[in-house]
């Protein structure tokens, strides 16, 4: 039995130390005083911008769980006095940030309780499930370090979204896009969004129409030459609809590319 012990333990230290950096980067954290918090160590999530109160630097969020959109209630957020915005991949205020705007939050634990400007909620609370909302809808993560939007989210991390397919009734459909890295490689994660008569879409400084997009895709040959990638920007405001499984494009301003054709611009 001995010799078994003597293999076996080693083998149970070495696990467990391969598992430690894991479970400590989803473990919550809260800042010390005086130090500034790493952005790795930060819970992070994304919703809708719901209200801001750019005086004092706090506002709500209402975060995509992963139950139904419309049930969820918008959870109080409070910015670091070392905490940044960043919209269009500019450094921003709080007030510059239209309300429905999908934001990312990267946010730890109150520095300290005791005087904190928004509610206090348990430590695990990001692990409850709140209703129809879901899991992950109030995390006790609400004081954000960074908050940036879809194009700073994207930039920051070398992200694109590919056009697969826009339906257009009117002046308003549906687009169906891909987001990917820009270099290739990782995971891909399709979404559906909702636009109308009011969403911008940019490619480069250029600003198209929806019906440019469809024009762009049946009137030339598709070829796969990856070098004819042309980068555009898509900001839908509006509601998504039912049938879409992502509930969190109700603004979305993102690096969108057209797939490939092998005509010149």
């Amino acid at each position: 039995m001995e010799p078994i012990m003597k293999h076996t333990l080693p083998l149970l230290t070495t696990f467990v130390a391969l598992l430690t950096p894991l479970f400590a980067k989803d473990a919550p954290f809260r800042p010390e005083p005086r130090k500034f918090p790493s952005l790795e160590k930060a819970h992070s999530y994304r919703g809708e911008l719901t209200f801001v109160d750019h005086t004092n630097r706090r506002g709500s969020i209402r975060i995509q769980g992963n139950g139904r959109f419309r049930f969820t209630g918008p959870a109080p957020f409070a910015m670091l006095p070392y905490g940044m915005v960043r919209y269009r991949d500019a450094p921003a205020d709080l007030r510059d940030i239209p309300l429905g705007t999908v934001m990312y939050a990267h946010a730890f634990l109150p520095p300290d309780p005791k005087i904190s400007s928004v509610p206090v909620l348990p430590v695990d609370n990001r692990l409850k499930k709140l209703g129809n909302a879901g899991i992950g809808t109030a995390p006790a993560e609400n004081h954000v370090l960074l908050l940036e939007d879809e194009p700073s989210h994207c930039r920051r991390h070398g992200l694109v979204w590919k056009l697969q397919e826009i339906t257009i009734n009117r002046h308003a459909g549906f687009i169906t896009a891909r987001r990917e890295r820009k270099a290739g490689g990782g995971q891909a994660h399709e979404e559906t969004l909702t636009f109308d008569a009011a969403t911008r879409i940019w490619r480069d400084r250029e600003r198209l129409g929806a019906q440019d997009l469809v024009t762009e895709k049946s009137g030339r040959p598709m070829a796969n030459n990856p070098s004819m990638t042309k980068p555009s920007c898509l900001g839908s405001p509006g509601n998504p609809h039912p049938a879409v499984s992502s509930c969190a494009f109700t603004f979305l301003t993102s690096g969108l590319t057209m797939p490939p054709w092998n005509a010149p611009p």
